[in-house]
């Protein structure tokens, strides 16, 4: 908005942390001037969408060193009243 209003020439990098594309990340698209995404997958889509291939990074998403060791599973499933009846 502070840029279409010329009060501001910042460059704006939109970081898309989903595993595909949505209409939400396209908004204003041409304002933006690059995209970061996950995987290929989705910069196919996005260029598939019309947004220009040099403007799309597939870098991956960075992850906690915390992630890698959660602790046992089946603890966890009761701590936060995962049914093991549906696929998580």
């Amino acid at each position: 908005m502070l840029n279409k209003k010329h009060l501001t020439n910042a460059k704006i990098i939109s970081i898309i942390p989903d595993y595909v594309s949505h209409e939400m990340w396209l908004k204003d698209e041409k304002e933006i001037n690059a995209f970061i995404v996950s995987n290929d997958i989705v910069k196919r889509q996005l260029v598939d969408e019309g947004i220009n291939p040099k403007k799309v990074y597939a870098y991956g998403l960075p992850l906690s060193e915390k992630f890698k060791n959660l602790g046992d599973v089946t603890d966890l499933k009761i701590k936060y009243h995962v049914n093991n009846k549906k696929k998580t």
